[in-house]
């Protein structure tokens, strides 16, 4: 748990975590729904597991994260040394769930907000970014380009959509309803590939989950 996030029930949350844990064992990786983040919940989910607000995601971020022991252990492997900001931490942990058979979790019954802002230099958290990730092994590196594949796309739609890159200065590939529908055309493909890929491997999908 990051020190400057907020949640209305951190006991609350901790035991939902747990309770997750048990109920899913193809769930390696867990996360709260973060107001906050590139990487929201409408974006990086792909999969509905429950009624209750369990999703598989394709990316999480790393503010408020559990960890099973397997990808604890994977993270342990990993040099760490020249990684100051932490960048890319929890896409290593999320590569290793999938590359190994399990999934990564968002939960839309737990809400934490993060604010969006930085005490440390951007520039410099990306370098070491990049560097870090290059630790991935071959099938960790493919899930990952697979997953954020499919977050970028869902980033670039979320911004046509609501203006958002506009309004921020980012100019968009082409003007007017031709952009959206490549924009969208590339979601939607990105997707595609996602869940064929997803379906190689996980035997438990799709998963209805019906926690105690």
């Amino acid at each position: 748990i990051q020190a400057d996030c907020e949640c209305d029930d951190w006991p609350n949350l901790v035991e939902r975590c747990r309770r997750v844990f048990a109920a899913v064992p193809a769930c390696a990786v867990w996360a709260p729904h973060v107001e906050g983040t590139p990487y929201s919940s409408d974006i990086a989910a792909f999969g509905r597991l429950s009624g209750d607000g369990l999703f598989a995601a394709a990316q999480t971020d790393g503010i408020v994260l559990g960890l099973t022991r397997p990808v604890l252990d994977r993270l342990r492997r990993a040099r760490l040394d020249d990684n100051l900001y932490g960048w890319g931490i929890d896409q290593m942990a999320i590569a290793a769930a999938y590359a190994g058979g399990r999934l990564a979790v968002v939960d839309l019954s737990q809400r934490v907000v993060h604010p969006q802002s930085r005490g440390y230099p951007s520039d410099a958290a990306a370098e070491q970014w990049g560097a870090f990730l290059g630790q991935l092994s071959p099938a960790e590196r493919e899930w990952h380009d697979v997953l954020m594949a499919f977050c970028a796309a869902g980033v670039a739609v979320k911004a046509r959509r609501t203006g958002a890159g506009a309004a921020a200065g980012r100019p968009f590939p082409a003007d007017g309803a031709e952009a959206g529908a490549v924009l969208e055309a590339r979601l939607g493909a990105a997707r595609e590939a996602l869940l064929r890929k997803f379906g190689t491997r996980a035997s438990f999908w799709p998963l209805e989950v019906a926690l105690p």
